[in-house]
Protein backbone atom coordinates (compact mmCIF):
# COMPACT_ATOMS: atom_id res chain seq x y z
CA UNK A 1 0.00 0.00 0.00
CA UNK A 2 1.46 3.30 -0.61
CA UNK A 3 0.61 5.61 2.06
CA UNK A 4 2.51 8.89 0.83
CA UNK A 5 -0.27 8.89 -2.41
CA UNK A 6 -3.48 8.84 -0.73
CA UNK A 7 -5.36 11.72 0.28
CA UNK A 8 -7.98 11.01 2.04
CA UNK A 9 -8.15 10.96 5.98
CA UNK A 10 -6.61 7.89 7.63
CA UNK A 11 -6.00 6.78 11.61
CA UNK A 12 -3.14 6.05 13.20
CA UNK A 13 -3.39 3.35 15.90
CA UNK A 14 -0.55 3.48 18.46
CA UNK A 15 0.63 1.94 22.05
CA UNK A 16 2.76 -0.32 23.55
CA UNK A 17 2.16 -3.98 23.95
CA UNK A 18 2.44 -5.65 27.60
CA UNK A 19 6.56 -5.81 27.33
CA UNK A 20 6.30 -2.03 26.98
CA UNK A 21 7.48 -2.37 23.21
CA UNK A 22 6.09 0.56 20.81
CA UNK A 23 3.82 -0.32 18.37
CA UNK A 24 1.61 2.13 15.41
CA UNK A 25 0.32 1.67 12.11
CA UNK A 26 -1.89 3.56 9.81
CA UNK A 27 -5.16 2.92 8.50
CA UNK A 28 -6.97 4.08 5.81
CA UNK A 29 -10.78 5.04 4.79
CA UNK A 30 -12.99 3.02 4.40
CA UNK A 31 -10.92 1.20 7.82
CA UNK A 32 -11.01 4.21 10.04
CA UNK A 33 -13.84 3.58 12.23
CA UNK A 34 -13.16 -0.17 12.47
CA UNK A 35 -9.62 0.65 13.52
CA UNK A 36 -10.93 2.96 15.89
CA UNK A 37 -13.10 0.39 17.47
CA UNK A 38 -9.73 -1.86 17.50
CA UNK A 39 -7.76 0.43 19.26
CA UNK A 40 -9.78 0.70 22.06
CA UNK A 41 -10.22 -3.32 22.29
CA UNK A 42 -6.69 -3.50 22.48
CA UNK A 43 -5.98 -0.61 25.11
CA UNK A 44 -4.49 1.16 22.12
CA UNK A 45 -4.60 4.92 21.37
CA UNK A 46 -5.83 6.43 17.88
CA UNK A 47 -5.68 9.64 16.13
CA UNK A 48 -7.62 10.79 12.87
CA UNK A 49 -5.35 12.40 10.43
CA UNK A 50 -6.55 14.87 8.06
CA UNK A 51 -5.41 15.28 4.93
CA UNK A 52 -2.08 17.47 4.83
CA UNK A 53 -1.53 16.45 8.39
CA UNK A 54 1.95 15.22 9.28
CA UNK A 55 2.24 13.43 5.91
CA UNK A 56 6.10 12.70 7.15
CA UNK A 57 4.59 10.35 9.73
CA UNK A 58 2.20 9.13 8.24
CA UNK A 59 4.22 7.54 4.95
CA UNK A 60 6.51 6.05 7.37
CA UNK A 61 4.11 4.02 9.24
CA UNK A 62 3.61 0.61 8.21
CA UNK A 63 -0.18 -0.30 7.05
CA UNK A 64 -2.36 -1.98 9.90
CA UNK A 65 -4.29 -4.72 9.12
CA UNK A 66 -7.83 -5.32 10.76
CA UNK A 67 -8.97 -8.89 11.78
CA UNK A 68 -12.74 -10.41 12.07
CA UNK A 69 -12.12 -10.67 15.98
CA UNK A 70 -12.12 -7.23 15.60
CA UNK A 71 -8.99 -6.49 17.24
CA UNK A 72 -6.05 -5.40 14.38
CA UNK A 73 -2.09 -6.09 13.48
CA UNK A 74 -0.30 -3.10 14.72
CA UNK A 75 3.43 -3.62 13.79
CA UNK A 76 6.69 -2.78 16.54
CA UNK A 77 7.91 0.97 14.99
Amino acid sequence: MNVASETTRSLIVFGRDETRKPHASVFLLPQVEAAESAARLMGMHSHRVEPGEAPEIVMRLPAGKLFDSGKAFVPFV
